[in-house]
């Protein structure tokens, strides 16, 4: 009977141990609490009094300021001339008033997956031009976001950058970094960063049917849920605050549309789920600005996409059951006087209230 007990109790107590080792290891894998932050993405720095009052009233944090784009482009400046495509600067923040906000800075760049094998020095350079741009705008930062739509094929070239790049940082001091993560990247190994971001919106595609919210859905960030419990990185989570506007034709996805007001009854007749049917023909501005503009025709549809925030609660509930603490910083996007007025003061508190 006294071997039995021994026994028990040495069972119960290789139990306590098992589970404090994985409350560890999940406590590993996830980033300390920072609290509510933002994306700002736009070539222009410049807040609104609604996007001012929305930092204080939510307690921000920290801003992952998007600095420019890395595209593929000619080397010469006419294309005719057939000058070797190398990846260069695009899109760069132009600043129209000082940064004076009381919030960590983390410098985001986004990065076309074909730049890596084009350029071995583009991690030095894209490093030294982060560092140069944050010293001319006098930036406070101690971390850089790398954001790549990496797949397969161009991983290795992507994992290979970052190693470079942090290496390049050692060099300035004690720098993060830190990679975005889209929900198809969980099926690969976790990039050689200090934590990723999993972008939890565009689940889906432009092109699909209007019937979709390709924004945000509930049933695929299920799909891949289940992959957060061993995936070997800290995360934090960035949900969807914005919207946008398809225009399809004869079934089919033509463009984004700017500047277009769905409530104007004479051009627009609402239809079911968010679609409108285009009533009369009519010229709009397109995100193309190398076009004159975008004539939209009678029978055309148009369908906004637009995430409510019982659907974030939702997907944060999904996530927190995988991974206790995934939602210890919480980043919406964007900082965007468009996009967050879409929503109640009580709604945004919801969504960045950490789980419990």
């Amino acid at each position: 009977m006294g071997k039995r007990i021994v026994h028990i109790l040495i069972l119960l107590i290789s139990c306590m141990f098992a589970f404090q080792s994985c409350t560890e290891q999940q406590q590993d894998r996830v980033v300390p609490h920072v609290g509510n932050s933002a994306y700002y993405w736009r070539t222009t720095w410049q807040l609104s009094d609604a996007e001012r009052s929305f930092v204080t009233n939510h307690a921000i944090k920290r801003i992952y300021l998007r600095l420019f784009d890395v595209v593929q482009k000619y080397e010469a400046s006419d294309v005719e001339k057939q000058g070797r495509l190398l990846p260069m600067p695009e899109a760069t923040l132009h600043f129209n008033e000082p940064y004076d906000l009381a919030c960590e800075v983390v410098p985001v760049v986004y990065i076309m997956d074909d730049c890596f094998a084009a350029d071995s020095l583009l991690a030095q350079k894209i490093v030294r031009r982060v560092a140069q741009f944050c010293e001319t705008n006098d930036l406070k930062w101690n971390e850089v976001q790398f954001d790549c739509d990496w797949r397969e094929s161009t991983r290795g070239a992507f994992f290979r950058f970052l190693e470079t790049a942090k290496a390049e940082l050692a060099k300035m001091g004690n720098y993060r970094t830190s990679a975005t993560i889209r929900l198809h990247q969980f099926a690969q190994p976790a990039p050689p960063v200090d934590y990723g971001m999993l972008m939890c919106y565009n689940t889906g595609y432009l092109y699909d049917s209007p019937n979709i919210n390709c924004i945000l859905q509930t049933s695929e960030v299920k799909k891949f849920a289940g992959r957060l419990k061993n995936y070997e990185l800290p995360l934090s989570v960035g949900y969807p605050v914005f919207s946008w506007k398809r225009l399809f034709r004869n079934g089919k996805f033509v463009a984004l549309l700017q500047g277009v007001d769905l409530n104007d009854t004479v051009s627009f007749q609402k239809c079911e789920g968010n679609v409108y049917r285009v009533e009369r023909s009519l010229s709009v501005s397109s995100p193309d600005q190398s076009t004159f503009g975008l004539r939209l025709f009678a029978g055309d549809t148009v369908k906004y996409d637009y995430v409510p925030a019982d659907t974030i609660m939702a997907v944060k509930s999904i996530l927190e059951n995988q991974r206790r603490g995934i939602h210890n910083q919480v980043v919406i996007y964007s900082l965007n006087e468009n996009d967050i007025t879409k929503y109640t003061r009580h709604e945004i508190e919801t969504i960045y209230t950490t789980c419990k």
